[in-house]
């Protein structure tokens, strides 16, 4: 019986870390997207909102996508933060951040919001985790990540850190 529960954990285990060097939570860098068209995508606000992407009303959008669950994501995501509340008074930037997480981990995600005062920043979420439509419309595989918009569309700057976009 001991023997089955440790096979059970060491096989969970190694199935985590295939997930993680799937999905990310790592800094690989995708295949540059700068001076090209931002694909074309939705999000789904976590007030119930579904928005286009790019916006294409006159403001820049700064997207980060990330997940609670990583490590990486969550010190980053306060950076992020910090970098909405900096240009809080540019009436042409929108801040973004879309959540790779699961369905089941939604009330660990928002908690998590609310506990780290996350309030400047819009944020989305469906809870599909690596399949949600703006994540594959990036064809990203990594997280977190950073794309900085222009009014028009094109994808201005990207990065593996909030500092890459400005």
């Amino acid at each position: 019986m001991i023997q089955r529960y440790r096979l059970q954990i060491v096989s969970r285990t190694l199935f985590c870390f295939f997930l993680l060097s799937c999905l990310g939570c790592s800094t690989s860098t995708p295949s540059s997207r700068v001076g090209t068209s931002a694909p074309y995508t939705r999000v789904l606000l976590v007030n119930g909102e579904h928005l286009p992407l790019p916006l294409y009303d006159n403001r820049r959008v700064a997207l980060m996508f990330w997940a609670s669950w990583c490590p990486r994501s969550r010190s980053l995501i306060g950076e992020f933060e910090e970098a909405a509340r900096d240009h809080a008074s540019s009436k042409d930037l929108w801040f973004l951040a879309v959540s790779v997480d699961r369905a089941s981990d939604e009330q660990a995600y928002l908690r998590f919001l609310k506990e780290q005062n996350l309030t400047t920043v819009s944020h989305a979420f469906s809870g599909n985790a690596e399949l949600d439509e703006a994540y594959l419309s990036y064809g990203l595989r990594t997280i977190p990540y950073f794309y900085l918009l222009g009014v028009d569309g094109t994808v201005l700057s990207e990065g593996n850190h909030p500092s890459d976009l400005f």
